[in-house]
């Protein structure tokens, strides 16, 4: 057992976490297959004057182990050029001292 059959964690599943994320469905754009047309539609939630748009981001734990042991980086130029500069400085220190 991970945690998520606890009890606990059921009930606020159901009595919290649920029913707040029904709320903010109602914010969100969906995405809904007409019968006619096989490809999905995007429709735009109807909001209020003072309401704003809810836009959800998912993710997982997979997301943090994507780079574990790559052998190759991206580096912009200034980036770059700031490893190039702390590394120098450490070189003419060794070679200093």
């Amino acid at each position: 057992m991970d945690g998520h059959e606890r009890p606990d964690v059921v009930e606020y599943q159901n009595d919290v976490f649920l029913p707040l994320m029904a709320s903010f469905e109602q914010r969100m754009a969906q995405w809904t297959q007409r019968l006619e047309c096989v490809e999905l539609v995007h429709v735009e939630p109807e909001l209020g004057p003072d309401e704003k748009q809810i836009i959800t981001v998912f993710q997982d734990e997979s997301c943090f182990h994507v780079n574990d042991h790559k052998q190759t980086m991206w580096y912009t130029l200034c980036s770059f050029l700031e490893i190039l500069i702390s590394c120098s400085r450490k070189l003419a220190g060794v070679m200093e001292g």
